[in-house]
């Protein structure tokens, strides 16, 4: 049997159909959709799509359910204007569950969106108008990875419109995907050329060994790649395409040191365009050898300086700074990344002394440990005031529990949360992401590397929060900073990180002030 938000079902195969899990669904909600339908009042529609969706986050090991509940979430929640944000959650969430139906949700969320922007006016349409160019990010980044460029530059080009018309910062980050694709529009006409090449005379090395390069490098797609391999092929890409074509989560220890060696050498000779996508291949590999090979030696250390090497090149052209450059009272550079982590020492900057045990310095890597019953805090010893990017990696070893980074937002602070439930800002007006309006169901595993971007921008007593999770929006928040209030409410001008009842691996954070200042507080 299943416990499913309080009710007990019959348990489904993990690849149950969908008329299965329709059924399923039925069983457990067939009679509260028959109630609320039978209703003119949207509230109870409401009200249950919200269940609805808690369910399906909950609904971890069978996707076909998940989606028929999100499915009906959202058709619930879009009667009412006010239903909006769990619509989009509800889209959200199938896509992650069913990424072969993915585009068709993105595009039902954007619709959601779209709506809303409509609808605002006055500032109301600025929150409206970064939120719906958050969905189209999100669905144009989906259509290029699915090879469709034409749809995918019609939603960027989309997004732009919006940006341009409210005035944010955003613009440039459209900007960026739309000069990703020109990139890759010019490549797949060089592809369309090489592949009709090698159906005329399939004996064609030369256009055989070109496909190999463009689909490898530039196109970061092992899988397709290896389809031209034959023995004519260059020995280097024949050692490693068909290993990388299985993904990095199927790559063993020794071989992924090669494959992050190889891939980041690739980055070195790459356009522009591909660099990118090359590196985050290289630091993947480099990650996973880290997670798997736990005896500190030789193969250890040359992992750690390679993954540096790799993330100091995808934090752009300024290395970022370290303890060494940082002395008490010391502005830091603006427009620099900074390390946090090299800043940080658990002894003196951990806030609760019960919980200092539970945090290890491993290399560069915090490791925190569970505390039995609570949370343990500690605060980089950095005093940021002003608009800053902040990006934090890090690993679950446990699934339960919850991470917070803490983020300073000009005259106040916040909290970001980060569960296998309901993430997103706490506290908004003194309520948590649950009922805030920030809230998204996300899913995390262990032993896995999650990436987070934050940008915070201030404009006099207002301020803009964006955050990214693996570079796709998870949240979007504008209002006054004197609505917001942190959960870990110490210090209102530090960044800071939490843990509760999880183990995690902070492996990096990074600060980049774009203007402000911030000071070092001890050396």
């Amino acid at each position: 049997m299943l416990l499913l938000a309080g009710l007990t079902v019959p348990v489904l195969p993990l690849d149950a159909p969908a008329d299965e899990a329709t059924e399923a669904f039925d069983s457990l909600y067939g009679n509260d959709m028959k109630a609320v339908a039978a209703t003119p009042d949207t509230a109870d529609d409401l009200a249950l799509a919200a269940k609805l969706l808690e369910a399906a986050g909950a609904t971890t090991t069978h996707p076909a359910l998940a989606v028929v509940l999100c499915d009906n979430a959202y058709n619930l929640a879009t009667k009412d204007p006010k239903g909006a944000t769990t619509a989009v959650q509800a889209m959200d969430l199938a896509a992650r569950k069913a990424p072969e139906k993915q585009l068709a949700f993105l595009a039902k969320a954007v619709a959601v969106r779209q709506g809303q922007y409509d609808a605002a006016s006055g500032t109301g349409q600025t929150g409206a108008g970064n939120d719906l160019i958050g969905a189209l990010l999100q669905l144009g980044s989906a259509l290029a990875d699915a090879r469709d460029v034409d749809a995918a530059e019609k939603t960027y080009q989309r997004a732009l419109l919006v940006a341009n018309a409210i005035k944010t910062p955003l613009a440039d980050v459209v900007q960026e995907h739309l000069d990703g694709l020109a990139a890759r529009r010019k490549t797949a006409i060089q592809i369309k050329v090489l592949k009709e090449a090698v159906e005329t005379d399939p004996a064609n090395t030369s256009a055989r060994s070109a496909l190999v390069r463009l689909y490898t490098i530039e196109m970061d797609d092992p899988a397709e790649a290896a389809k031209y391999l034959d023995e004519s092929s260059d020995a280097t890409f024949r050692k490693y395409v068909p290993a990388a074509a299985k993904g990095v989560s199927k790559a063993p220890e020794l071989a992924c040191m090669d494959l992050g060696e190889w891939y980041r050498g690739l980055a070195s000779e790459s356009t522009s365009a591909a660099r990118k996508a090359l590196l985050k291949r290289a630091q993947a590999y480099y990650e996973r050898f880290l997670q798997l090979h736990e005896t500190d030696d030789l193969s250890r250390s040359q992992a750690v300086l390679a993954l540096s090497k790799v993330n100091d090149a995808l934090a752009g052209p300024a290395a970022a700074v370290g303890a060494a450059a940082a002395a008490k009272g010391e502005k830091l550079p603006n427009a620099t990344w900074v390390d946090l982590l090299k800043l940080i020492d658990p002894a003196k900057d951990c806030i609760d002394a019960q919980g200092l045990a539970a945090w290890k310095r491993r290399g560069n890597a915090l490791v925190a440990t569970p505390l039995p019953h609570g949370r343990t805090t500690l605060f980089a010893p950095v005093s940021a005031n002003g608009n800053y990017d902040l990006q934090v990696k890090f690993v679950r070893s446990r699934i339960d529990g919850s991470i917070y980074v803490h983020l300073p937002v000009g005259s106040n602070a916040v909290s970001l949360r980060l569960y296998s439930g309901t993430s997103g800002l706490s506290y908004i007006n003194g309520q948590s992401a649950y009922s805030n309006g920030t809230g998204v169901f996300t899913s995390f595993q262990m032993n896995r590397v999650y990436t987070v971007d934050v940008k915070v921008t201030l404009d006099q007593d207002q301020a803009a929060i964006a955050v990214n999770l693996d570079d796709k929006p998870l949240v979007r928040w504008k209002g006054a900073q004197a609505d917001l209030s942190p959960s870990m409410s110490l210090y209102k001008d530090r960044i800071g990180f939490a843990v509760y009842e999880t183990a995690t691996t902070f492996g990096t954070a990074l600060l980049r002030m774009q203007s402000g200042t911030a000071t070092a507080l001890r050396s």
